[in-house]
């Protein structure tokens, strides 16, 4: 589960992914997070995810400083 993220279900059905800390849309790939179906913010959500694991295994690895 991402540490940094959260999906958030808007008043009209929409959805947005947020920052857990701001509780604020991000800006992911260009786009604001906002105004999503589910399936699309599960997707966008999925990748942020993987790249949270990916950037914390590089830090473990001494790959990433």
């Amino acid at each position: 589960m991402c540490k940094d993220y959260d999906m958030l279900k808007n008043g009209d059905g929409t959805w947005s992914i947020v920052a857990k800390s701001t509780r604020r849309p991000i800006t992911f790939k260009g786009r604001l997070q906002i105004a999503l179906t589910e399936d699309v913010a599960q997707q966008a959500f999925a990748i942020l995810d993987r790249v949270e694991h990916e950037r914390e295994q590089q830090l473990r690895d001494g790959r990433l400083m």
